[in-house]
């Protein structure tokens, strides 16, 4: 059975971001993220 997912976890995040020899927080830090409005986001899980 094939799953997408589009809400990644941190776990999954922190390990892309190790094989680019980066922290997470280094890897999360792009402007678009930053002025990302998550409160107007509707949850549909």
């Amino acid at each position: 059975m094939l799953k997408h997912f589009r809400n990644p976890r941190v776990k999954t995040l922190h390990k892309i971001a190790i094989s680019f020899n980066m922290t997470l927080s280094e890897f999360l830090d792009f402007q678009e993220l930053n002025d990302y409005d998550f409160d107007n986001e509707q949850d549909n899980d």
